[in-house]
């Protein structure tokens, strides 16, 4: 890595030195101008080799200092999102409804009533009627699926059987 740099230099400097002395046979009668591009072949001379050693660096350090203001700020911004999930959380807790098991209920046990699943038992007016009703429907929306990947599997495994007693009535009849 660092030989292409120093490749970079030393072409660069070469370069300045055959342009200038060109440029010196030129002017070499006019001494202020002979002066000025000398100083000018002296300026990018100097130039070409603390550009290619230092820049990069630089660069690096740059993107380095950018890096990590970026992850301060995705680090500030996901502890937003914590402190914003706790409180939901801790809101939740403090208004969620308190899920029972119908069977654990010893006032049921005592009547004899048959009862399976949960019950919800609701704190808040109005309960979460909304949220169970929308697990419920995505619960039986899933049920769906699973009984539709049933039916599906069940006639394919009814095909295959089928298939398999024609092969085995077709390798008995020969």
């Amino acid at each position: 890595n660092e030989n292409r740099y120093i490749t970079m230099t030393i072409y660069a400097i070469f370069q300045i030195y055959f342009v200038g002395v060109a440029v010196d046979f030129v002017f070499i009668t006019n001494p202020t101008i002979a002066l000025t591009f000398v100083t000018l072949e002296i300026f990018f001379i100097v130039l070409s080799i603390l550009i290619p050693m230092f820049g990069p660096k630089v660069f690096a350090l740059r993107e380095e200092r950018k890096e990590a203001l970026e992850k301060e700020k995705r680090k500030q911004e996901r502890l937003e999102r914590l402190r914003k999930f706790d409180a939901l959380k801790k809101e939740q807790e403090d208004v969620a409804p308190a899920a029972t098991m119908a069977t654990d209920n010893g006032d049921l046990n005592e009547k004899n009533e048959e009862m399976y699943g949960c019950r919800v038992l609701s704190s808040s007016p109005g309960g979460n009627l909304r949220k169970a009703q929308f697990a419920l429907s995505s619960s039986i929306k899933e049920n769906q699926k699973i009984k539709q990947e049933i039916i599906a599997t069940t006639e394919t495994i009814r095909i295959l059987l089928h298939r398999q007693e024609s092969e085995n009535r077709a390798s008995l009849s020969s």
